[in-house]
């Protein structure tokens, strides 16, 4: 790919975010484009690769905040009912 062409795909990529940025790399003039698959290709493996570190990341979050919560309610005592023992009717 050439060095402008990247460059200049990258920059519209960063500023499209990344909804439109797969509108781009999917686009009808693109798909002419020699370097059309290989580019493509890049673009999903990333997509891929955030998808799959916000995953994990929701694991992680999730396991650490279930074992706080057994931590942390493991010690509590069960309640007692409090009686009113005043004749303060």
């Amino acid at each position: 790919m050439p060095t402008q062409a990247y460059h200049g795909l990258k920059d519209a990529l960063i500023t499209a975010g990344p909804f439109s940025g797969h509108n781009i790399a999917f686009s009808a003039r693109l798909s002419h484009m020699p370097f059309a698959q290989d580019f493509q290709r890049i673009v999903v493996h990333a997509y891929d690769n955030g998808t799959a570190a916000v995953s994990v990341g929701a694991a992680i979050i999730a396991i650490v905040g279930g074992l706080a919560a057994a931590l942390l309610l493991r010690n509590q005592e069960k309640s007692t009912e409090i009686t009113d023992t005043s004749e303060n009717h």
